[in-house]
């Protein structure tokens, strides 16, 4: 009896000290984890905020390359850009290094990109106008607009993120005859820009378009026209009108850009 009495003591005592071994063992493993993610979100927090600062450095060089444009004369610089691009060589121009292009022009096509024009928005944000050619090797549009140079506007905010883009200029620049135009009106409101874009297309080619029937110098064309507004306060854009039509068009004097007729 008293043989039994020892074997269950020795069965209570072995069972309470792997209770306690469990119990000790989940306490460091709870206290390891605690320690282990406050480390992870140190080196985290650390690491974002060190790239925040050297993001916000390398935008304030990045916008320094532009010239800059009050948003009053805002449409002066489309036209007369597109026009020197077209009479000038491209080394007129200076061309977006590949450090910026990585860094602040993602998802945009910068095969052939040229600084342009700056405007600070009064709510720090920035649009920073481009010249950016998309050429026959770089189809990020609909046949139409390859090899098209455009005027493309990118809003960022202070620290350099994209908060939108929009094109408000463009045309064929290949010797030919265009097939392609875009240009764009703009309308200033106390806190917003509203912008109105025509998009004119003949088709691939002058061969390919529809003529007016007893006149081979006017052309039947789709356009597209969108409008939209950009907000100061959000330094967001919004869409207001898309709309698609059909357009008699002309080829301009300036051999450039197609005239609308109507």
């Amino acid at each position: 009896m008293d043989r039994n009495k020892q074997v269950i003591c020795n069965n209570n005592i072995m069972t309470r000290i792997f209770f306690f071994s469990i119990l000790i063992f989940m306490t460091l493993l709870v206290s390891c984890n605690r320690q282990t993610t406050c480390e992870k979100n140190f080196v985290q927090d650390s690491v974002s905020s060190e790239k925040g600062d050297l993001t916000k450095s390398d935008f304030d060089k990045f916008k320094s390359k532009f010239s800059p444009l009050v948003i009053s004369d805002f449409y002066r610089a489309d036209s007369s850009i597109l026009n020197n691009y077209a009479t000038s060589s491209d080394d007129d121009f200076v061309v977006v290094e590949e450090k910026y292009k990585k860094e602040f022009l993602p998802n945009v096509d910068t095969t052939y990109i040229y600084y342009g024009y700056k405007t600070e928005l009064p709510n720090k944000c920035t649009i920073l106008k481009f010249i950016n050619h998309c050429g026959k090797k770089t189809p990020i549009d609909s046949y139409e607009v390859i090899d098209t140079t455009f005027i493309t506007n990118i809003i960022y905010n202070n620290s350099g993120k994209i908060l939108g883009l929009f094109r408000t200029f463009g045309s064929n620049l290949t010797g030919e005859p265009p097939t392609y135009s875009m240009k764009s009106t703009f309308e200033y409101k106390k806190d917003k820009l509203i912008i109105s874009s025509h998009e004119y297309s003949t088709g691939k080619s002058y061969m390919d378009a529809d003529r007016i029937v007893g006149n081979d110098s006017l052309y039947q064309a789709d356009l597209i026209v969108t409008k939209f507004l950009i907000d100061y306060n959000t330094g967001k854009i919004k869409i207001l009108v898309k709309s698609k039509k059909k357009a008699i068009v002309a080829e301009s004097s300036s051999s450039i850009f197609l005239r609308p007729m109507n």
